[in-house]
């Protein structure tokens, strides 16, 4: 065995050193269930969960773990959900380094049979990569001891077909586990090494021997020696052909036993940055290390040469630091500042975790130019700006053109000059409302021209009218010149009442078309039965793969961006591929539920806060809306670019005719404007169609009422959890909680919050917390100093283990507070706990926005770092620290000051 896929491996993160102990001739390394979060050894349940790979020994100079995000794949719980976000994650790294490695996929809960949702999601995966797998029976073994399904598998790229030697069931007699492993033989060559051997790309080194240097005697010497030595059979060709080979040897031994060793040269690593004042440094300990060389290479360690020695080195490796800083707050104002349609941004983080793997394409040629690696984003652009751009050649007729712009029909909607994309979906989606109204049918008939971007959407209630407008499209298309692709062209019944038709068959241009359940049009999936279901699975696809691309750019929790940062990056690329389209179908019941419920997980990720915390406390912290409310403010822009359209548009007429006649059953996308305008508390929508507002007031009018309604409504549901009586009205909406904000971009800084948010949000696992939420009986006193109960207050403030820790820092917290709190004449009862945990809640109002900014500056970043001091401190103490893993997968443990 070369290398060991380990599913469930049972071991918490105390334990997974114990991978590299399971042989003498093999390493590893693993993620467990409690990495985020570990642990401590006295309290350990029983064992679940958990991946580890491990490979022979002789392997290591092979084996690079690579650093692609932290918020990586370690296990799932059996839901549709976790496992379309795993194979998401899968999906990245596979589109990664698909390039330049060849990715063995291998795990359980594979279904490579379709019929379930699941099932097909892992076909789509697998199509979609070009994977294959082969079957090798059922592998999974029934607690009634027979073998049930088929859900462990081994997946490999096509291309590496011819290379599977076999893939297998292995059948072993003492095997425990309730799944059968699975082997796979595959040709593959490889060589194996030292480190030192695999790093050298110079091969063996000749170098030039100085024979003024050596021992000549002792040459002259070993060379007699070796031809006294020597048998010599000159009388054949093989003989003589023997005879130069050894006298060769002769020769190369003996310079060698008399030449010096030649010592390997070693690149030294380049310096990542370099400004002046890194040049002037490094020009200072040169000089410095020249001089002490000069001077005979001193010791010792008060010498002058050698403090000064030292002094430089510190001078230069603090220049880099400091650079490398300045780099990091650099980038972090350019993501804050990145707009939506600031895809070059997008790309560049991007190509910051893919680095050169994803320079898939050297070279790019567009017209007479050639663009290589960093310069192919800009000769895309050109080519497709080109593409945008009018032509008018010698054989177009200029006349008959300016007619077609005149003549434009107005039903023509998408990339329409001063015309929203989404009216193009939202006259269908109103159709199939009116439907539902009539309790008539619906067919919908998609019409792809060929090479073009254009579809022709035609929509009936019945197949015969349906099949006189598609041989009328079709008409049009061969007299325009311009063809129609039957087998892309599709046909959509849409279940919009109980009354289907039997006959579905309609042809164009004597093919039939193909009848499916599904099908997209301008990003929207129409379905069958329920479009908005559809759409929002497809969003939440494209926005976690989009989530997990920029990932190793920092976007993930801890030891990433800072979460204001995070959360820019968020609200720029992430949400709107989530939301897309929403607005049109105005999503509601359990298709809410999950795009609420996906929206708050991802939020929670990236602040690092855990699945359990209260949801108010989600959206206090970033400050973002509900994904609800979002939707709603995208859908009144979509009125108001409707309400400013005028009455010769087909929208506004539209519009106009279902506000005067339809009531508030019906099920017209304007109705459930107007019940959203009740909600928010706005004027009737009616009177916006009359007299409609310019589109700055529409948007502000809009932004006032629905920050206003979900501010008191997140803040008055804060009051109902005892978790968040810190937080509690708090809540400002497009403004990050000040207890998650940094005031630069310090690592270290950063570092700190996770633990700050998991204080504030009540969910900081104490002995308190484990015997209010534990079956088990789990004793409530503080296992550190085994006085009282620990609870937030003695953890913070009482236990006597941990006061060497917080003496000083709680004294510099104290004073701080009473010179703050004086300066702003703040006549309020101070508790020191609720200085700790949120020293912001003596200042809520807006009155107090100096005292927040000295907050900011002076007070908050004691009480992070004491926060912080105590969180670790016990961890050691309970010997629960985080472990740090080396370049190698070995584990060391960190330490902290």
């Amino acid at each position: 065995m070369d290398i060991c896929l380990l599913q469930e491996h049972w071991l918490f993160n105390c334990q997974i050193d114990n991978l590299n102990e399971l042989h003498e001739h093999l390493n590893g390394i693993g993620k467990s269930v409690d990495n985020r979060d570990p642990i401590t050894p006295v309290q350990m349940p029983r064992g679940y969960g958990g991946v580890g790979i491990l490979w022979r020994k002789e392997m290591d100079s092979l084996i690079t773990t690579l650093d692609i995000g932290n918020e990586r794949i370690q296990g799932s719980n059996n839901n549709i959900s976790e496992l379309q976000e795993c194979v998401d994650k899968l999906y990245e790294i596979v589109q990664s380094f698909t390039g330049t490695h060849c990715i063995l996929v291998g795990g359980d809960n594979i279904f490579i049979k379709s019929g379930l949702t699941r099932n097909q999601y892992i076909l789509d995966f697998m199509e979609e990569c070009k994977f294959s797998a082969k079957e090798v029976g059922k592998t999974f073994i029934h607690s009634n001891g027979v073998d049930s399904t088929a859900i462990d598998h081994i997946l490999y790229p096509d291309l590496l077909q011819d290379d599977i030697l076999y893939v297998k069931k292995l059948d072993i007699i003492n095997n425990v586990s309730d799944h059968y492993p699975i082997k796979a033989e595959i040709n593959f060559e490889f060589s194996i090494g030292s480190n030192e051997l695999k790093s050298s790309k110079r091969g063996k080194i000749y170098c030039k021997v100085n024979w003024d240097k050596l021992d000549k005697d002792k040459y002259q010497e070993s060379i007699e020696k070796g031809i006294d030595a020597l048998k010599l059979d000159l009388n054949t060709t093989d003989g003589i052909s023997d005879a130069f080979s050894n006298i060769n040897n002769i020769i190369d031994s003996a310079t060698k036993s008399v030449a010096p060793a030649h010592k390997a040269f070693r690149k030294r690593p380049k310096l990542k940055v370099m400004n002046e004042n890194i040049d002037h440094a490094i020009k200072a300990k040169k000089q410095a290390h020249a001089l002490w060389k000069f001077q005979g290479r001193p010791a010792d360690p008060c010498n002058e040469l050698v403090i000064n020695k030292k002094q430089t080195t510190y001078e230069l490796r603090k220049q880099c630091r400091n650079e490398i800083a300045q780099r990091r707050i650099n980038d972090r104002e350019e993501i804050i500042q990145a707009r939506v349609m600031d895809k070059k941004l997008f790309h560049k983080l991007i190509s910051r975790q893919r680095g050169k793997l994803g320079k898939l394409i050297d070279e790019l040629h567009v017209d007479q130019s050639s663009y290589s690696e960093t310069n192919i984003l800009e000769g895309w652009r050109i080519h497709f700006s080109n593409l945008a751009k009018k032509s008018n050649t010698s054989k177009f007729d200029i006349q008959y053109l300016d007619t077609v712009d005149n003549q434009q029909n107005p039903l023509q909607r998408g990339f329409t000059e001063n015309s929203a994309p989404l009216i193009a979906t939202l006259m269908i989606d109103e159709f199939e409302r009116e439907n539902k109204d009539l309790k008539k049918t619906t067919i919908l008939g998609m019409l792809d021209a060929k090479s073009a971007f254009d579809v022709v959407p035609l929509v009936s209630d019945n197949p015969y009218n349906l099949q006189a407008m598609v041989n009328i499209a079709s008409d049009y298309s061969k007299r325009e010149g311009y063809h129609l692709q039957p087998t892309k062209s599709v046909i959509l019944p849409v279940k919009t009442s109980n009354r289907l038709f039997d006959d579905m068959d309609l042809d164009l241009n004597g093919e039939l078309m193909p009848v499916v359940d599904k099908t997209p049009h301008i990003g929207i999936q129409r379905a069958f039965k329920d479009s908005a279901s559809a759409t929002i699975e497809e969003n939440l696809k494209k926005a976690r793969r989009s989530l997990y691309s920029l990932m190793a750019s920092g976007l993930h929790g801890e030891n990433g961006l800072d979460p204001v940062t995070a959360i820019s990056l968020v609200k720029t690329y992430i949400i709107p591929v989530m939301l897309y389209g929403l607005e049109t179908l105005l999503p509601n019941g359990k298709n809410l539920d999950l795009i609420n419920k996906q929206y708050k997980k991802m939020l929670k990720q990236i602040l690092s806060l855990t699945t359990n915390v209260a949801d108010p406390a989600v959206y206090i912290i970033s400050g973002q809306l509900p994904a609800e409310a979002e939707i709603h403010k995208r859908a009144f822009t979509l009125f108001g670019n409707i309400c400013r359209s005028g009455n010769t548009s087909m929208e506004w007429r539209i519009a106009e005719r279902q506000l005067s006649i339809k009531n508030m059953n019906s099920n017209s996308w304007f109705i459930e404007i107007k019940k959203l305008c009740l909600k928010y508390d706005i004027d009737d929508p009616y009177s916006f169609i009359i007299t409609p507002l310019s589109k700055f007031l529409w948007k502000k009018f809009i932004s006032t009422k629905v920050n206003s309604y979900w501010e008191k409504r997140i803040n008055d549901e804060s009051k109902l959890y005892p978790t968040l009586s810190y937080l509690e009205m708090s809540y400002k909406i497009g403004q990050c909680h000040p207890i998650a904000r940094t005031v630069d971009a310090n690592i270290r800084d950063i570092a700190k919050i996770p633990v700050r948010l998991k204080i504030a949000t009540g969910t900081y696992i104490l002995q308190t917390n484990r015997a209010a939420f534990n079956q088990n009986k789990i004793d409530v006193v503080c296992m550190l100093c085994k006085c009282s109960e620990e609870t937030l207050a003695h953890f913070l403030l009482g236990c006597t283990r941990l006061e060497y820790v917080r003496k000083d820092i709680l004294e510099k917290i104290t004073n701080t507070c009473s010179l703050l709190f004086a300066k702003y004449n703040l006549a309020v009862e101070v508790d020191l706990l609720t200085v700790v945990v949120n020293p912001y809640a003596y200042c809520i109002t807006s009155a107090h926005l100096e005292l927040t900014n000295d907050i900011n500056i002076h007070l908050e970043p004691l009480c992070r770092h004491l926060i912080y001091r105590l969180h670790h401190k016990r961890y050691e103490l309970l010997n629960i620290m985080p472990k740090k893993k080396n370049r190698k997968c070995g584990i060391k443990y960190k330490t902290f000051q």
